[in-house]
């Protein structure tokens, strides 16, 4: 338990046992939301009209709006990768800054009264939580670069209109969701929550019969259904259970083998046909020149899934058998291995934007292959360990007694 000083613009406050960031305080926290809220909402309308790409070879053109990414693989019965895509690239990114916009202009333009007295608003904040981890624009950019990076030997490439806005999106999508003040969000939300005159500072919430919501952090006590101060169901937070963790990761191990066994993109090029796993995609990238590309694509989608799922195995492992010693170091290697989680899509995007770009006939086209839908499952289903990890389990059964001083 840790009480929260006042900060200063520009100020952070830290734990002290772990020194992970507990709050950051920004100068004009809404206006700067709000600003760049307003901003990618209207780069994301400016790119969903215009060509993103297009390429032409042997005198066919071919050229794709971003949603196509999406529909060309709706179009071929991958609805389940159509979906990830659309979500991922397009629809919770947009909703997260329309959802930032809404809660930032309550609270600015609505007196300190009645600003809380808006529609859907603690709600809205709280799906700015859940909505963060599933935003991937950037990480489609860096796939959209390497696709045409592979294609642009064989047809000409040509950015379109589009593809700038889409850029300057995803910057913004990044630096609002990093730049939020969750902190002074609540406190104007909910300005009559205070702490229980009970609870005391440098113990932990759990050895005092109370819980802590993930989504506000707010103190409830263990029995309540309902978080006090953000109103969400606190099973999201007791469904943190290393037995969960274990069955994904599981889970995930086993969806691992057939996405990479299998092909993963079939490609036609003039009536002769090829089809590509992971690692046989890699080497054909690096055996044509593309050393960086076959490097990026071999750490994303071969690297960091498989040394995510050693990892957590591990932190499980230790959590159970060496509950003792290096905390820090097994805190940190977890927040590494959830914060790079996300980038092992890279090759789903690439197969989903070479899919809608190429389909030329039997002078060129590109279908993606059983091991894409599979691939796209493991990414998600260790994410989704990662998520279901509670980094509190470190640190439960360590020795250090001490109490930290408020």
């Amino acid at each position: 338990m840790v009480e929260l000083p006042p900060l200063a613009a520009g100020q952070h406050a830290c734990c002290p046992r772990c020194q992970h960031t507990l709050a950051v305080s920004y100068e004009r926290p809404a206006q700067q939301a709000i600003g760049y809220s307003i901003a990618g909402l209207v780069l994301f309308l400016l790119a969903l009209p215009y060509p993103f790409v297009s390429f032409a070879v042997r005198g066919i053109q071919e050229q794709i709006v971003l949603l196509d990414t999406a529909l060309s693989l709706l179009q071929r019965q991958e609805i389940w990768l159509a979906l990830v895509i659309a979500l991922t690239v397009a629809v919770i990114p947009a909703l997260f800054l329309a959802a930032t916009l809404y809660v930032h202009s309550a609270l600015l333009f609505g007196r300190q009264s009645n600003a809380v007295s808006w529609p859907f608003l603690a709600g809205t904040t709280r799906a700015l939580a859940h909505m963060k981890p599933w935003m991937m624009a950037d990480v489609f950019l860096l796939g959209a670069l390497i696709s045409l990076t592979k294609i642009s030997s064989s047809a000409d490439i040509h950015l379109g209109p589009s593809f700038w806005p889409y850029c300057g999106f995803a910057v913004l999508v990044l630096w609002v969701a990093n730049h939020i003040d969750y902190d002074w969000l609540w406190r104007r939300i909910k300005p009559n929550y205070r702490f229980n005159a009970d609870i005391q500072v440098g113990r932990t919430a759990a050895e005092q019969d109370y819980l802590s919501c993930h989504t506000c952090q707010a103190i409830n006590h263990k029995q309540r259904q309902y978080c006090r101060r953000c109103g969400e169901n606190l099973n999201f937070s007791r469904w943190r259970d290393q037995r969960l963790t274990l069955a994904l990761l599981v889970a995930a191990s086993i969806l691992y083998i057939p996405a990479n066994l299998f092909t993963m993109m079939e490609t036609v090029n003039f009536n002769s046909s090829t089809q590509s796993t992971i690692l046989s995609g890699v080497i054909q990238l690096w055996q044509n020149g593309e050393q960086p590309i076959a490097a990026i694509i071999f750490f994303a989608s071969i690297v960091v899934p498989v040394a995510k799922i050693a990892v957590l195995f591990a932190l499980l492992f230790a959590n159970r058998f060496l509950p003792q010693g290096a905390e820090k170091a097994r805190t940190r290697l977890y927040r590494v291995t959830d914060f790079i989680g996300r980038w092992s899509m890279i090759d789903v995007f690439v197969v989903a934007i070479l899919v809608a770009l190429i389909h030329a006939g039997t002078v060129m086209a590109v279908y993606p292959g059983a091991a894409a839908a599979a691939f796209a499952g493991v990414v998600i289903l260790t994410m989704f360990a990662a998520m279901s990890f509670d980094s509190r389990w470190i640190w439960q059964q360590t020795k250090q007694k001490e109490r930290i001083g408020g």
